[in-house]
């Protein structure tokens, strides 16, 4: 009986032992389930105005953050004095990152595809300030803050707080929301509520017309709000990302797209200038009255409408407008009509010709969506001569006929230095990618090869590998993946390394 006692004893050292050296007390099974598991895609970064947006995933260090970057659960995101930021979630919900913001994403629930997909259900906030616009049907999200828990559920709200004099401000703009401090008293928050705290002292709860609350927080914190800053990051996507001077430009033409579908004769008739007509004396030729102006029609016949694209890049075309010099091309999640007051942009592109592919530097179209597009025809000077196109709808095939898709780099892209982080979108079950990148299409003569356990690659010093202005193309296929796991392929991207305009 004692020889059994001290090998039991011996036995339980040695495997304390083992469980110590391998994972800090953590079992073996289970160390090898969290190796094996790898990263929850929960958020895309959106927007990005400055150079000082870092984040550190669980596995890694921190890096610069850039538009079309994933996030992932655990996530750590912080952005310095100079620079304003936006996220936006799976379930289409935004979250704006203000000057020296510090947040944590903590939980979330799993997609069931064969994407490594969740939606964010508690984040942190450990300093700053943010401001969010809660979407979407499955909208459920609980924000920790220094003096307690925002439960919000389809709202939009602003938060603040400074852990130095333990100052913090909720403020609710639309919806209901409870918030329970740390006494565990629940406080139900409306629109146009405000409750502040200060060191040692009773929270304050304060009533604030909505209009007036927008108002002040736009003039606190410029640049915040999330609605803006995703349409900034939609309507200046092809400048690059360097957008601080731009950003009122963007937000314009968006007020003059709604301004043109909620009213287009009075938006043509204002913003197109009409010559005035010679008017030819009467006489032998008799009175004349100058001939009526043909009024340009919608564009009409757009394609795709309807089924299942099976391409992030797909290929949209339209009859020819006369009159028209250019086409707008627009992409939203919600259609584009009149009354519509956030159609929640996606992507914005000008051509000349009566079709046009997705472009590379527009935000990554989500499997399984659904998304409108419309065209507006254009003259010289870039001025609308016609409303919009009825909306088109067009819906995302699933990720398996998709592929894997490189998120980040697309389109064109400003210098790297240190690093450079490929990013793509995970699948459950797939253990190792392979990532290829050549000047060729066909990917022959690749300028780099390699390998990653994760969904995102970092590599050191690009520029003694890629040169400015090359295209260049990229895929990432799955190298090792589980029995369960579909075969599938990974889609092709593409990017250019281009100083910024000045």
């Amino acid at each position: 009986m004692r020889k059994k006692l001290v090998v039991i004893i011996v036995l339980s050292i040695l495997l304390s032992l083992i469980f110590v050296f391998m994972g800090k007390g953590v079992p073996p099974t289970c160390y090898a389930n969290r190796e094996k598991s790898g990263l929850e895609y929960v958020a895309d970064v959106i927007s990005v105005q400055g150079d000082g947006l870092k984040i550190k995933r669980v596995n890694s260090g921190w890096f610069q953050g850039r538009v079309n970057m994933a996030d992932y659960k655990l996530d750590k995101l912080e952005t310095d004095g100079n620079t304003v930021a936006c996220i936006e979630l799976l379930n289409g919900s935004q979250i704006g990152m203000n000057k020296n913001t510090k947040i944590e994403i903590i939980t979330s629930t799993q997609v069931k595809d064969i994407t490594k997909r969740s939606i964010v259900r508690s984040l942190v906030v450990k300093s700053g300030a943010i401001w969010a616009k809660i979407r979407g049907k499955d909208n459920n999200l609980k924000v920790q803050t220094g003096k307690g828990v925002l439960g919000v559920k389809g709202t939009e709200f602003f938060i603040s707080w400074d852990p130095s004099t333990s100052h913090e401000e909720v403020s609710v703009l639309h919806g209901v929301v409870d918030f329970t401090v740390s006494s565990g008293k629940v406080e139900t928050l409306r629109a146009g509520d405000q409750l502040l705290f200060d060191l040692n002292k009773p929270f304050a709860r304060k009533r604030v017309a909505v209009s007036k609350l927008r108002e002040v927080l736009n003039g606190r914190f410029p640049g915040l709000d999330p609605r803006a800053q995703a349409i900034i990051g939609v309507f200046a996507a092809r400048f690059m990302g360097r957008i601080g001077t731009r950003a009122h430009r963007a937000l314009r033409m968006a007020d003059q797209t709604m301004s043109l579908v909620d009213n287009p004769e009075s938006y043509i008739k204002s913003h197109i200038r009409s010559r005035v007509p010679v008017r030819i004396p009467s006489g032998i030729f008799g009175q004349r009255k100058p001939p009526k102006k043909k009024k340009a029609e919608k564009a009409k016949n757009l394609k795709p409408n309807g089924g299942t694209l099976k391409s992030y890049y797909p290929k949209f075309t339209w009859d020819k407008v006369d009159g028209a010099e250019a086409y707008r091309v627009i992409v939203s999640m919600q259609p584009l009509k009149k009354g519509e007051k956030d159609p929640q942009f996606y992507m914005i592109a000008k051509t000349k010709e009566t079709e046009l592919t997705y472009p590379a530097y527009a935000r990554a179209l989500k499997p399984g969506w659904d998304y409108f597009w419309t065209v507006i025809p254009l003259n010289k000077e870039g001025k609308p001569i016609a409303p919009a196109a009825t909306p088109a709808i067009i819906k995302m095939a699933d990720y398996a006929t998709l592929g894997i898709k490189g998120m980040y780099p697309s389109g064109d892209i400003l210098p790297l230095k240190e690093q450079m982080i490929f990013d793509w979108t995970p699948v459950m079950g797939v253990n190792k990618y392979k990532i290829v990148v050549s000047e060729k299409e066909s990917l022959d003569s690749p300028v780099l090869s390699k390998e990653s356990t994760e969904s995102y690659l970092v590599m050191e010093n690009p520029g003694s590998v890629f040169s400015k202005d090359k295209q260049y193309y990229w895929k990432v296929t799955p190298l090792e993946k589980e029995d369960s796991v579909p075969d599938m392929d990974g889609a092709l991207n593409r990017f250019k390394i281009k100083e910024p305009k000045k």
